[in-house]
């Protein structure tokens, strides 16, 4: 909020160049290869803070579990060493320790009520109702080996980084000179005159012979070859399968209702505009028009105000607003204006525009949801117990069938499935648990094995079973001749307009025109559009690669390429090149601005990145790093969770 108060603060940057914190070390330090035995070494420093051995293996763990649930199947430490999960690791804990000496050196502090307010409005720990979800939220920090108290530093320490990246990159400016020659050539637009040789233009190929299919048929074999199958059998669990069972008494939903009733509780909250002065007498005059009703972007672009274009505040919370102005603005009536009120940042005149009642849920609005809420509590610890239950049955001998029906729960199979989730005739399966992890896990199991217990991102478990496999197989050409002949029509066909379009470019640089000779063989010839080196593909008959010779060609110059669907064939000759009106210009030419700004903003981040690096002395101890267990860390992936 503190953002929303200054002039020109641009939040939109911050996101982009949180994007860059990831940076490559050029030269890394050596250090100290001559080192005592101890429990928790260091492993790096960057200007005398230690990166510890426990701090890299808890980060390295997370990365592993991701990339592990990404791949759906666990990695093992060698794989993740092939893909340089290592290296990334260090790589990104370096970035985030200088980036946040440089906040800490720059006196940046975020206090535990913007800290909370972050956590409560992230979408990921919030109920479809946009309340924070106390359940999800330790769930999803349990999921990743996270504590609350862990999490909670963790968030602090972004936010000082995000503070200090907006101070850093804010604000940069791209020269015109830059700008201009990017802009002209994005906007370059390009007209041609061409004729088009389509399919209905030539004749049509004579019925083909079975030797001619049967060759087409074997040199196109990759087109007819149908995909390795899969037969599949999987079992999934998920906590709402598991209400039925647990039992909840009113005596708990009540404590928990008090237990968590700030999360039922909804903070006053004011939608505000403001103006902002350097002087009194300015912010006084503009309190006076507001007070007659000028709106205040009028007043705003009509005076010297330091925040034109940025007068709203949106929706605050009291908290948000500095201690000055903060208990003067939530003391007024929604549509009054106050008087010219003092800050850190200047003269303010505020106008509250809607007030949003506070308030407290009553237990009987949200009993269901409580009793969801416990209820899925207890599930992932039935689950869990449930789940090992399972994978004892199963490596008791008992089959997937036998365990579930055990467990009171159901075996779903799929016949055939290919590396997509499609069946034979093409349809997606439906009904499968995070489709990516899921398939990656079918295709990677020999025949007869059982995963692990797989956990998914809302808190199921599943195992799953691959029953059969069909091999590739080219299809017989007897199932699919009807295919194989029309795209044998299709290639013959695109020979065809190939050849005629060969005959209309020698004809055109022979002298005659394009409309001549498109009315001597009755064939289409237009003008294009004015084409753009992106915006031409929208033409249904000027293919990609007619647009890119178009672009590299001289005005008056022929240049030819097939149709975008290739049956067809186009020669063009390029008639003009025509920059951008200035009416065209405005808009697009302030976005493309911006998107230099931002790109320029990533640049200075960057370098001051670089220049931290180089003064507080960033060092890796590598040997000490190559020394660590990782296959502790590698083993500990079972299914999302750690053991």
């Amino acid at each position: 909020m503190l953002d929303a108060l200054r002039k020109g603060t641009a939040s939109i940057l911050v996101k982009v160049l949180l994007g860059l914190l990831i940076v490559s070390f050029a030269v890394w330090g050596i250090g100290d290869i001559f080192i005592s035995p101890a429990q928790n070494p260091r492993i790096a420093s960057v200007g005398g803070q230690d990166i510890t051995a426990s701090e890299f293996i808890t980060a390295y763990q997370r990365e592993l579990n991701e990339l592990s649930q990404q791949a759906g199947r666990p990695i093992t430490a060698e794989q993740a060493r092939e893909v340089g999960l290592i290296d990334q690791t260090i790589r990104e804990m370096l970035s985030r320790t200088i980036l946040s000496r440089g906040a800490k050196e720059s006196d940046i502090a975020i206090g535990d009520a913007v800290v909370r307010g972050d956590i409560v409005a992230n979408p990921a720990f919030q109920t479809p109702t946009g309340r924070f979800d106390r359940l999800g939220f330790e769930q999803l920090l349990r999921s990743n080996g996270l504590t609350e108290a862990s999490y909670v530093e963790s968030r602090r320490q972004d936010l000082a980084r995000e503070q200090l990246i907006t101070s850093v990159a804010v604000g940069t400016f791209t020269p015109k000179v830059m700008v201009e020659p990017l802009f002209k050539y994005r906007l370059e637009t390009r007209v041609a005159d061409i004729v088009l040789v389509a399919p209905a233009n030539v004749p049509a190929p004579p019925a083909p012979l079975e030797m001619t299919l049967a060759a087409f048929h074997q040199e196109n074999a990759s087109r007819y070859t149908a995909p390795e199958y899969r037969a599949v059998s999987y079992l999934l669990i998920t906590p709402e399968s598991l209400f039925a069972e647990i039992a909840v008494n009113e005596q708990q939903l009540r404590t928990d209702y008090e237990n968590r009733a700030a999360e039922f509780t909804t903070v006053e909250t004011r939608e505000v505009e403001q103006l902002l002065f350097d002087t009194a007498d300015k912010a006084k005059a503009a309190h006076a028009r507001a007070q007659k009703g000028d709106a205040f972007e009028t007043i705003a672009k009509e005076s010297e105000s330091l925040n034109v274009g940025a007068t709203s505040l949106g929706s605050v919370t009291q908290a948000e607003l500095p201690p000055e102005i903060a208990a003067q603005v939530f003391a007024l009536a929604a549509g009054a204006v106050s008087d010219a009120v003092k800050s850190a940042f200047g003269w303010h005149v505020f106008k509250v525009e809607k007030v949003n009642q506070g308030g407290t849920a009553p237990f009987e609005q949200v009993r269901d949801q409580i009793e969801k809420h416990l209820k899925r509590d207890k599930a992932v610890d039935v689950l869990f117990q449930l789940s090992n239950r399972l994978e004892d049955e199963m490596a008791g001998g008992a089959t997937l069938e036998e365990a579930a029906a055990k467990a009171n729960q159901t075996v779903v199979t799929f016949a055939a499935l290919d590396r997509f989730g499609r069946d034979p005739k093409g349809e997606a399966a439906a009904d499968v648990p995070e489709r990516s992890a899921f398939l990656n896990q079918v295709f990677s199991l020999p025949v007869g094995r059982t995963s692990p217990p797989l956990e998914t991102n809302d808190g199921a478990l599943y195992f799953v079973r691959v029953d059969a496999i069909t091999p590739p197989v080219l299809r017989p050409l007897d199932t699919i001749k009807e295919q194989v002949e029309r795209d044998w029509r299709r290639v013959q066909t695109a020979r065809a307009t190939a050849a005629v379009g060969k005959e209309i470019e020698a004809a055109v640089k022979g002298g005659k025109a394009p409309a001549d000779v498109a009315s001597e063989r009755k064939l289409t010839n237009r003008k294009t559009p004015a084409l753009t080196r992106t915006s031409g593909l929208a033409d249904p008959e000027v293919s990609a690669e007619l647009v890119t010779l178009l672009f590299a060609a001289k005005v008056g110059d022929l240049v030819s390429a097939a149709t975008p669907v290739g049956d067809g064939y186009v020669v063009a000759r390029l008639e003009t090149i025509n920059e951008a009106s200035p009416e065209e210009r405005a808009v697009p030419l302030a976005q493309l601005r911006d998107q230099l700004n931002r790109a320029l903003g990533a640049d200075i981040l960057y370098q001051y990145q670089l220049a931290l690096e180089s003064r507080l002395r960033v060092s890796v101890y590598r040997e000490r790093l190559e020394a660590l267990d990782l296959n502790t860390a590698a083993r500990g992936y079972t299914g999302g969770r750690r053991f």
